[in-house]
């Protein structure tokens, strides 16, 4: 990633406010483009550690007991954010061909969902779940997906995003073809397999909004095209 100079001087300002008194005691720094040029003036080893959730991502590449090590602000988030867009497009496109078995090659064998009752949906649920969706519904289904917060693991084979997900497609209702627009937050966990990256995980499944011919309706009732527009408490 290339930073700009605006998330440079940020950064910077950072290690110098949380590493002040470590600092002088054990480090010299230059400031460089993009980076920070850290200098060991002790023999004995010395370690610098970041915990921030701003820069969560921040790494230092080489560390050594004399000589030097570069900090650097390392933004793994936006390759492995760019394969799973890539992944979430491959979904998508699998529910327009109403293709299951692309469905489920997106996911692994133990592939599971927490609901918002507690129940967990092993894969063989899930997999009955995608089969009686594909039945009631019809395309086209306008899946989208964005990433809110993207949380990858060290060795990057593991991610945790944070996704707003959105739909539409078409049911038969109470006797009629009826647009059904739909919405949800969910916390999606990711793994890196020798196959590319696959769902391994559903939960924390929130903030579910459902349309029916644009009139809002309670997710988790039957559609009862009577009742008035739903209002969540």
């Amino acid at each position: 990633m290339n930073l700009n100079y605006q998330t440079y001087h940020r950064f910077r300002a950072f290690v110098f406010r949380t590493f002040s008194q470590l600092l002088s005691s054990c480090l010299t720094v230059t400031c460089v483009p993009f980076a920070l040029y850290v200098q060991v003036k002790a023999e004995d080893h010395c370690t610098l550690s970041i915990n921030s959730s701003e820069y969560s991502n921040a790494q230092v590449s080489m560390a050594t007991s004399r000589g030097a090590f570069y900090l650097k602000l390392q933004d793994d988030d936006v390759e492995i954010r760019r394969e799973l867009e890539a992944q979430y497009k491959k979904l998508a496109e699998a529910h327009d061909r109403k293709d299951l078995k692309a469905i489920v090659a997106l996911k692994t064998s133990d592939f599971h969902a927490v609901f918002p009752d507690g129940r967990i949906g092993d894969s063989k649920l899930m997999e009955q779940y995608s089969i009686e969706f594909l039945k009631r519904n019809q395309p086209p289904f306008d899946f989208r997906f964005t990433i809110q917060k993207l949380t990858v693991s060290y060795n990057k084979f593991i991610a945790i995003a944070e996704v707003f997900q959105e739909g539409t497609r078409f049911q038969d209702l109470a006797g009629q073809r009826r647009k059904v627009e739909t919405s949800v937050v969910q916390r999606e966990t990711w793994t890196k397999t020798a196959e590319g990256w696959k769902l391994k995980s559903v939960d924390n499944v929130h903030d579910q909004k459902k349309f029916v011919d644009g009139r809002r309706v309670d997710p988790t009732k039957p559609y009862n095209p009577d009742e008035p527009p739903y209002i969540p408490q």
